[in-house]
C-alpha cells in the first residue's frame, strides 16, 4: 500500500500517540511526586527537595515527550532528529542500567524499544 505524498505513516501516528500519552502522564506523575514532595518536607527537608527535583525532571521530561509527539503528529521537520537523538540517549541510558545491574529486564526491553523506534525512524518511507 502506497502512501499520498504528505500523509502521515502510521507508525509514526503511533509514535505520536504514545509521545503525548506518556507525556501527560508524566506531568500527572510529576504533580503528584510534587505534592508528595511538598508533604515529606514537612517531616524532612532534605527528602522534600529531593522528591521536589525528581518532579521537576518529570515535568521536563514530560514536557519534552509532549513536544516531541505533536512534531511527529503535525510531521515537523525536527521531530525526525530530535526523536532520533532522544531514543539514542534512551539505549545509552538502558545500556547503562544493565551495566550497573539495577533493573536489567525493563532496561533490556527499553534497549529493545528504544532501537527498534531509531531503525523505524530511518525507513524511507518515515524520513522522506
Amino acid at each position: 500500500m502506497t502512501q499520498s505524498p504528505g500523509a502521515r505513516p502510521t507508525g509514526v501516528t503511533i509514535l505520536a500517540v504514545f509521545s503525548i500519552g506518556s507525556g501527560v502522564l508524566g506531568v500527572l506523575g510529576g504533580i503528584a511526586a510534587l505534592g508528595l514532595g511538598a508533604f515529606l518536607a514537612l517531616s524532612s527537608p532534605v527528602a522534600g527537595v529531593g522528591l521536589g527535583a525528581v518532579a521537576l525532571f518529570a515535568f521536563v521530561v514530560s514536557a519534552a515527550s509532549i513536544v516531541i509527539g505533536l512534531g511527529f503528529w503535525l510531521l515537523k521537520s525536527w521531530a525526525w532528529p530530535v526523536g532520533v537523538i532522544l531514543e539514542a540517549l534512551s539505549v545509552l541510558s538502558s545500556i547503562l542500567s544493565i551495566a550497573s545491574d539495577s533493573s536489567v529486564g525493563s532496561a533490556i526491553v527499553s534497549l529493545v524499544v528504544a532501537a527498534a523506534i531509531i531503525w523505524y525512524l530511518h525507513q524511507p518511507h518515515v524520513r522522506a
